[in-house]
This record gives C-alpha cells, structure tokens and sequence, in this order.
C-alpha cells in the first residue's frame, strides 16, 4: 500500500499498516509507544500538555487550601450533583 511520509512527504510503499515513516532518518528519535513498536507523532507535545493541565490545577488546588486529589474530588462531586438535578428535572417535567 502507498503511503506518503508524515515528515518528508515523499510517497513509499508502506510494508505494514501502522508504517508512517519513509526511512530511518524520518522516524528520527520517536520513542516507540509499546512492545509492537507503534509510534505516537506528538508523544512529548502530548506529555507537555498533560503536565501542564496537571501543574495548572495543582496549583489551583493549592490557592483554595487543598490537595490535587481534594480538588478533583470536589469538582467531580460538584459535576456529579449537577447531573442528579438534571435527571431529577427531567423525571418531573415527565
């Protein structure tokens, strides 16, 4: 199957599937994901992103006087509350 490379553009015949490099030198340094060797593009712009989502709300935890895992117990509970109205709105209104 003809695939075009994610980096050079360059057309190549794809040998499996999941192939999205043309040459080694494409592929570069990507860190395989699992044992079957899948690579992930975005893998560090990925990670970056979860930590600084993760950062963000620790430390917004920390402003309001709580642990990371408090915040999000309460934010869960808070999202949780909101669906039980809305259900029991929803069962009236019938």
């Amino acid at each position: 199957m003809l695939r075009r490379c994610k980096v050079c553009g360059r057309i190549f015949t794809a040998n499996h599937i999941g192939e999205k490099y043309c040459s080694d030198r494409c592929r570069g340094d990507k860190k395989p994901h699992s044992i079957t060797g899948t690579y992930y593009e975005d893998e560090e712009s990925r990670r970056k992103k979860h930590k600084s989502t993760l950062a963000q709300e620790s430390i917004e935890a920390r402003k309001h006087g709580m642990t990371y895992g408090q915040w999000k117990a309460q934010k869960y509970m808070k999202e949780f509350e909101a669906l039980e109205r809305y259900k029991r709105n929803e069962k009236n209104t019938k």
